[in-house]
């Protein structure tokens, strides 16, 4: 695969919220270059792997380790499938 990616934080709608109510964003993975498509995976640059940039409330580029357990997920199962022979 040839794509490109960077860690980016997405705000959560309910980040700093009231009542005692606190929702955390998370750092994910974006592709920053490329298209990714592997069977039903497709993303295009600006994507994270867990899912596509239209369906974040702000998706930026910023330094950080990934928190988002989905990027986590299909990051470590492409590194196996680019490991793989053939």
């Amino acid at each position: 695969y040839n794509v490109k990616a960077v860690s980016a934080y997405a705000y959560s709608p309910k980040e700093g919220g009231q009542n005692g109510h606190h929702s955390p964003g998370n750092v994910h993975v974006m592709l920053r270059e490329g298209v990714l498509r592997l069977g039903h995976l497709k993303r295009q640059e600006g994507d994270a792997l867990c899912k596509p940039h239209k369906r974040f409330w702000g998706l930026t580029a910023q330094a950080g380790m990934p928190s988002c357990r989905s990027c986590v997920e299909r990051m470590l199962t492409l590194l196996e499938k680019c490991e793989q022979p053939g």
